[in-house]
């Protein structure tokens, strides 16, 4: 009796973390339709307080690593161009635009592949499919994972996995 209420648990706990997924990528599926504009985030950056000081024209955090990524997985030298931030995230976002023209792709693999992994180690401590699918709910549903999807690429996501 206590193994099928174990193994109800662990599947409602699932359940829910799957459907969460798919409501946040639901409601958010524009940010997954669009192309990127890279001419509007070059001149954006070209007037920036990155080479601007006290410019009244700030770029945000994700469209700098937008375009830097881009940037950098064509060619440019990553010393030139926001050097004071590690670049195998921004490469990676680079990547995506190069591959779907849209870098919330990336950021969308990287939260998977890091809930993967903290499952596999749940499991690898604890034995327990139970555990890991509480691990999963927990992870899922934490705001900063469903802001990582939203507010796109930004390194944090990447740090975390790495």
């Amino acid at each position: 009796m206590i193994k099928k209420i174990n193994i109800l648990i662990t599947f409602l706990f699932i359940l829910i973390s799957l459907i969460n997924f798919f409501i946040i990528i639901n409601n958010n599926k524009n940010i997954f339709l669009q192309k990127i504009n890279l001419l509007g985030y070059e001149k954006k950056y070209y007037q920036s307080q990155y080479l601007i000081p006290n410019s009244t024209k700030p770029i945000s955090d994700a469209e700098l690593y937008t375009y830097v990524g881009y940037k950098y997985i064509i060619g440019t030298n990553p010393l030139y161009l926001n050097a004071e931030h590690l670049t195998l995230g921004k490469y990676l976002i680079g990547l995506s635009i190069l591959v779907t023209k849209n870098p919330h792709y990336s950021t969308l693999l990287f939260v998977l592949l890091t809930i993967f992994f903290y499952i596999k180690l749940i499991l690898k401590i604890t034995n327990s499919k139970l555990a890991a699918s509480i691990g999963f709910f927990l992870i899922s549903t934490d705001p900063f994972i469903k802001d990582a999807i939203i507010n796109g690429p930004l390194l944090d996501i990447y740090q975390l996995f790495f």
